[in-house]
């Protein structure tokens, strides 16, 4: 599936070359205006942004800032063009938070390395996340998205008991609309809100029975499932066994842990015996 990229240029930038180079290898959204970026952002889910710095109406570093500080858009790669190739330049870069900065003249096979290599990166970071997301406060390093993914998972965790969690409450708690919603955390975690929320319930639901604290039907009502028999399909689904038996291989488990560590200590106790009786 080709990525979707927003060129953001004036009417004459970048060079045609570029241009066609860019729409033949992936989806081109082309951009002159802010009221044309927003509306790009609106219809479809952007993979990577290219910014010209040298904008007819906009300053190219203020954008590439403003894309960085935005709680919706700060997941976004965002690639610089400039026709300067100086040290301070690429300070500048850093500083609007660019994840790369490039010279307009910069030959094509290597703006698209650096444009697959930033994708793919951010898919990996997408998947890691997804993979755990969210079990517990612990995030990995999003750098702008940390406050968006701590505030998500704060409202997602804190009304995991309400059957009535769903991407539209969701959306009202978190202050956005669905579409935004829903673009972001696919972005972020490559699930959609519901599959973020279904996972939360499960995996809160496995650590619970892994305690041995509650029984089946009570952690079922603890998640938010209105019923044992929905959440043992959707737990049997998820995690291939049945809640009952995995709230037995995890007693087993301590079983053995406590067993060993029994063990352990029989055995450090006894070689400090026959060390004394030496």
């Amino acid at each position: 599936m080709r990525n979707n990229v927003l060129l953001i240029a004036g009417a004459e930038q970048p060079c045609p070359v570029l241009h066609k180079d860019l729409l033949h290898a992936y989806n081109l959204f082309v951009a002159c205006t802010l009221e044309e970026i927003f509306k790009v952002f609106e219809k479809t889910s952007i993979q990577l942004i290219i910014c010209n710095v040298h904008l007819p109406a906009q300053d190219g570093w203020q954008l590439c800032r403003q894309f960085k500080t935005a709680t919706r858009y700060a997941h976004i790669p965002v690639i610089l063009l400039t026709t300067e190739d100086s040290l301070e330049v690429k300070i500048k870069a850093l500083e609007a938070g660019a994840d790369a900065c490039m010279h307009t003249a910069m030959p094509w096979n290597y703006l698209d390395a650096q444009i697959n290599n930033l994708i793919i990166n951010r898919i990996k970071v997408s998947q890691h996340v997804g993979s755990s997301f969210p079990v517990n406060n612990n995030f990995p390093d999003l750098n702008n998205d940390e406050e968006f993914a701590k505030n998500l998972n704060s409202c997602i965790c804190s009304h995991l008991h309400d059957p009535l969690l769903n991407v539209h409450l969701l959306a009202r708690l978190m202050n956005m609309s669905r579409a935004t919603l829903y673009r972001k955390i696919k972005t972020i975690t490559n699930l959609t809100p519901y599959e973020l929320i279904n996972d939360a319930r499960l995996n809160r639901a496995a650590e619970q029975l892994a305690t041995g604290g509650y029984k089946v039907f009570e952690i079922a009502r603890m998640v938010g499932f209105q019923s044992q028999s929905s959440f043992g399909k959707a737990f049997l689904k998820q995690y291939k066994v049945t809640p009952a038996a995995w709230q037995r291989i995890k007693k087993e488990q301590r079983a053995q842990e406590s067993s060993q560590v029994l063990q352990n200590t029989f055995t450090t106790m006894k070689r400090s015996l026959l060390a004394v009786a030496v």
